[in-house]
């Protein structure tokens, strides 16, 4: 396992991963418990959202979605039908709802994905770079907390760091798992109200409802 039989004077992590280190193998003197401090990225990326969205020629009366894959593969979290099936929605959602504007940001590249992905996937991954109103962030090199911090809304895949950072930055987040993966985990999205979607209908039901709820809107805890 990639986390046991660590020989370390100090680990730095959050609360649930410290925890869970403590369970393993491992020998460390001190653990130490830090939120996630790239929140802090995506804050000052939202306080440049309007002269972000100029240069990058989107309305700023639309929408803003940010989905943010869990890669599929070789000690990932996500397998190919789950990953087929987040990349699926992303494309139903922007031809049901054109007036939005999409963005996409994988954690490996294209040239990678094209290489270690099966045909479905490259498939309706070429689809979603050729549509009008899906942004592939990677070929802008923009990075998860850019697309983040300008986006109304965040969906992203199960068991990424990146629901931690959106949802500690304040940001409308779901965790898409369309196979059920990690339903019954002890994972953060889990015991959020009105975060996780197992389904397209839910996942379409959450984005309706968190776009349609104030900018106002702050997480109380």
């Amino acid at each position: 396992h990639d986390f046991t039989y660590m020989d370390y004077d100090v680990v730095i992590s959050g609360k649930v991963s410290n925890g869970w280190l403590k369970t393993l193998q491992n020998n460390v003197n001190k653990y130490i418990t830090l939120g996630p401090i790239f929140s802090d990225l995506i804050i000052e990326r939202a306080k440049n959202k309007i002269k972000m969205i100029k240069k990058l020629d989107i309305a700023e009366s639309m929408k803003l979605i940010a989905f943010v894959d869990s890669p599929t593969g070789y000690c990932a979290v996500s397998n190919n039908k789950t990953y087929y099936a987040y990349l699926e929605a992303l494309l139903e959602l922007s031809s049901i709802y054109k007036s939005n504007h999409y963005f996409l940001k994988t954690k490996k590249n294209y040239n990678y994905i094209k290489t270690h992905s099966n045909k479905k996937i490259i498939k309706i991954l070429d689809e979603i770079k050729n549509k009008k109103n899906i942004t592939y962030a990677n070929d802008l090199d923009l990075s998860a907390y850019d697309v983040i911090g300008i986006s109304d809304l965040t969906i992203s895949g199960s068991e990424s760091s990146i629901l931690y950072e959106s949802f500690f930055a304040g940001k409308k987040t779901i965790c898409y798992d369309p196979c059920l993966q990690y339903k019954n985990s002890d994972s953060i999205q889990n015991y959020i109200p009105k975060c996780r979607a197992f389904t397209f209908e839910d996942l379409m039901a959450l984005h309706d409802y968190w776009l349609n709820l104030s900018d106002d809107f702050i997480f109380d805890k």
